[in-house]
């Protein structure tokens, strides 16, 4: 009796195999683009990649397509110093003045993530908003571009390590 040690194929993916897959998961990311200018535009576009996850990376799921576009959003509203805007379009809705000028202050990711999840498709609901901008404010404080922001969260672990050193970082920026 002959026994050769074979490799079974379906095992390991070979090299151009990781190749392959790395190189459709660039592809489909240049099909959705998100819009040059910041706005309601963005609602929009979130919608579209949201209805078009298949889940099978952290960046096509939902909450990874979510996170990630607030992200880049806010950054981008933060840059341009375009809170107040946001801020005037949530007052709309009937959060209060002194509510908005909090959240720029103090968490501005809240506020562009209420902006962007609020209804539809893309409706968030509140606690899952608070926890989800408390991850950003998180990553932005520890200067993440936003390619490597789904990693870091995922290197940092899970939500409750991250809000412990989240506080703890705000209470020595604070002092």
């Amino acid at each position: 009796m002959k026994t050769k040690n074979r490799q079974n194929k379906n095992t390991m993916p070979s090299f151009s195999q990781g190749k392959r897959k790395i190189s459709m998961h660039r592809r489909s990311q240049k099909k959705l683009k998100p819009p040059q200018k910041l706005g309601a535009s963005w609602k929009i576009y979130l919608e579209e990649r949201i209805t078009n996850v298949d889940g099978k990376l952290p960046l096509n799921s939902r909450k990874g397509s979510i996170l990630d576009m607030s992200y880049k959003f806010t950054i981008g509203m933060i840059e341009q110093d375009k809170l107040a805007t946001v801020g005037r379009t949530i007052q709309k809705r009937g959060v209060s003045p002194a509510n908005v000028q909090r959240l720029i202050a103090k968490n501005p990711f809240q506020l562009c993530m209420n902006y962007l999840c609020y209804k539809g498709v893309r409706k968030v609901d509140p606690k899952l908003q608070h926890k989800w901008s408390r991850l950003l404010h998180y990553a932005y404080l520890h200067h993440v571009e936003a390619e490597n922001l789904l990693g870091f969260l995922y290197q940092e672990g899970p939500y409750d390590l991250i809000n412990g050193r989240y506080k703890k970082l705000l209470a020595k920026k604070s002092d």
